[in-house]
């Protein structure tokens, strides 16, 4: 199966985690290094410029090529980033430490590294997406791990969104690359007034070397509209 490739999101992970390196090497750092900041940053960078999609290797080869030549696009991504690191240092996540020391290496071995997870819930009666509606993902009767603390397992849906939930599991360990194995899931929602929602999927997924991509552009597995029907 052919895969589409955002040749930029490579890019902009690269040359954030370059800045972020030069800035871990000053006695005195300027600005928080942790994980979080620097996938934030990056989202700041990658929702302010213009993707560069792919299909081949030698499509990378020569976008690589292309980009190289071009220095005041460095220069620019650069300037990006620094406005993204102003940006991410004046509103941090509070929930998360921002301890770059106390972090956790992120496991190494062979991992089934699952896709993000979303769909969208409606009132079956007038159409309209719900909102303050909880959703939970199951496996096997028991809540799915996420992969961190911003992705919340039950999920509630807020008014803003449209309807639209999201979950991203945590990777399961693998005894090698290339193994496939597939997992049921189950998607359960409750509300006062309407019918239990119980909605089953299966997802085969292929083990890899190496723990979760962190821009998150491997894939997303789109669940098909869900309706909540009237008690």
């Amino acid at each position: 199966m052919v895969k589409i490739q955002n040749f930029m999101e490579d890019v902009v992970l690269e040359k954030v985690k370059e800045v972020f390196s030069d800035e871990e090497a000053k006695s005195k750092k300027n600005f928080c290094t942790c994980s979080q900041c620097y996938l934030d940053v990056s989202c700041f960078v990658l929702n302010r410029i213009q993707p560069v999609y792919m299909l081949s290797g030698r499509g990378l080869a020569h976008m690589q090529s292309h980009y190289q030549e071009k220095l005041q696009q460095q220069a620019d991504l650069v300037s990006l980033i620094r406005e993204g690191i102003d940006h991410v240092d004046q509103a941090k996540r509070p929930h998360f430490s921002h301890n770059r020391e106390g972090e956790e290496s992120l496991p190494e071995g062979f991992f089934y590294n699952f896709p993000q997870i979303t769909g969208r819930l409606f009132n079956s009666v007038n159409f309209e997406p719900v909102c303050g509606v909880t959703v939970s993902l199951l496996f096997e009767g028991e809540a799915v791990a996420m992969v961190d603390s911003n992705w919340q397992n039950p999920y509630t849906i807020v008014i803003n969104t449209a309807g639209i939930f999201s979950f991203w599991p945590y990777p399961l360990a693998a005894k090698s690359s290339s193994l496939k194995s597939s997992y049921e899931f189950e998607l359960q929602v409750e509300k006062t007034g309407f019918q239990t929602l119980r909605h089953y999927f299966e997802l085969v997924v292929e083990s890899r070397e190496g723990f979760l991509n962190l821009s998150g552009g491997d894939k997303i597995f789109t669940i098909k509209d869900l309706y909540l029907n009237p008690q």
